[in-house]
């Protein structure tokens, strides 16, 4: 598993972003067909508040990053924007976080095409 902290400028507090999949083959019970978990956390007085929660698929083209950290902040966080493969094609869905949770505000279907 990994871990990424994320603090844009201005940001309320650091979200931490938990990427589930297992170093090297070892069996991953929280990755199947539909992909791997990956969860968001804030810190919330004395303790952690999950505000993400999504199965998604890291197989992607090389040059295609599976997040993307976007410094416009919503309710004191950043905007996330999660890259998926649409068959052939690439979906890209911007999350917002509404102050409760992080969720997907816009899906856009791109014109370029992956083999």
């Amino acid at each position: 598993m990994s871990v990424w902290k994320i603090q844009a400028s201005g940001q309320a507090a650091p979200l931490y972003l938990i990427d589930s999949r297992l170093a090297g083959d070892a069996p991953n019970p929280l990755c199947g067909t539909a992909g791997c978990v990956f969860f968001a956390y804030i810190p919330s007085s004395d303790r952690y508040q999950q505000v993400f929660l999504a199965y998604l698929d890291p197989r992607l083209p090389p040059e295609v990053e599976l997040f993307e950290v976007i410094t416009t902040l919503e309710e004191g966080f950043p905007t996330l924007m999660v890259h998926q493969l649409d068959g052939r094609h690439l979906q890209q869905l911007t999350l917002s976080f509404t102050g409760q949770r992080y969720e997907v505000v816009n899906t856009q279907h791109l014109p370029q095409v992956y083999e």
